[in-house]
């Protein structure tokens, strides 16, 4: 698993296309104010073990302050 964390005191995004052929299409458009953003990367051996993946990243964003956005 790796994670990509920082702070934006704004944040947008707007869907556009979707890269996995049997996703539900959803289009979507949203902003966010003074937020802290993650972006998770999981690895085929992460779904084995969910849970001890979920663990880890909550510990290592726990405590962070204002609004978590998290884009899966």
């Amino acid at each position: 698993m790796k994670l990509l964390m920082f702070h934006a005191k704004e944040f947008w995004y707007k869907t556009s296309r979707k890269n996995i052929p049997m996703a539900e299409d959803v289009e979507k458009e949203e902003s966010f104010s003074n937020v802290s953003l993650i972006f998770i990367h999981t690895e085929e051996k992460d779904e084995l073990e969910r849970d001890k993946v979920l663990r880890k990243a909550l510990k290592t964003y726990y405590g962070m302050q204002g609004n978590v956005v998290l884009i899966r």
